[in-house]
């Protein structure tokens, strides 16, 4: 694969708003086989939703009913790393919900740490889709990538203009400068 293509779709996503990270994941989703892919309510980098512990839910064909997935997105770069206590919640999360299995994908690497034969339990599988996986994935569906190999402004574009949540970079250091601000004003007592 090509380098700069990758890291510059790497840093595009992680300026994307979280919704709009969502919708491009959805469309990958999509293109991967995934039926019904729809966003479960949380639209900022950081906060809850109200089904807790998943992002995204969608079906898989297969067998006499469709599998329920939830998936699990992680706006992250590549010093932030996705640890076993990830899959661990997510797999809480999904039978919770009564899931047939659960995806994490995240935008950056994945801990060597995780425990792959856990992952694969016959109770509730998880996939872990990690950030090299998915650039090389969107490269070659070609999501927000063009045919010519440059990144499809036009799309991020459009997911953010139609984005509702927060960017990673609208929470980085937002609470070291509350306690700073609170800090500095704490009033005297005096004696």
């Amino acid at each position: 694969m090509n380098l700069p293509i990758p890291n510059k779709l790497q840093q595009r996503l992680l300026r994307l708003p979280f919704d709009a990270y969502l919708r491009l994941l959805s469309l990958l989703l999509t293109r991967l086989g995934y039926q019904d892919v729809q966003l479960a309510g949380r639209t900022d980098w950081k906060g809850r939703n109200k089904g807790g512990g998943y992002d995204l839910t969608a079906t898989l064909p297969g067998g006499l009913y469709p599998r329920r997935i939830v998936i699990q997105a992680k706006q992250f770069d590549k010093d932030s790393r996705i640890f076993q206590r990830h899959a661990d919640e997510l797999r809480g999360a999904a039978i919770r919900v009564s899931a047939a299995e659960a995806v994490l994908i995240t935008s950056g690497p994945i801990s060597k740490s995780i425990d792959a034969v856990g992952l694969c339990l016959p109770i509730l599988p998880i996939r872990l889709m990690g950030g090299e996986q998915l650039l090389e994935l969107l490269v070659k569906h070609q999501i927000g990538v063009t045919p010519s190999g440059e990144l499809d402004e036009a799309l991020f574009k459009e997911l953010e203009r139609e984005a509702k949540g927060n960017r990673q970079s609208d929470c980085i250091g937002s609470s070291e400068l509350l306690l700073t601000v609170a800090l500095k004003h704490v009033p005297k007592k005096r004696l």
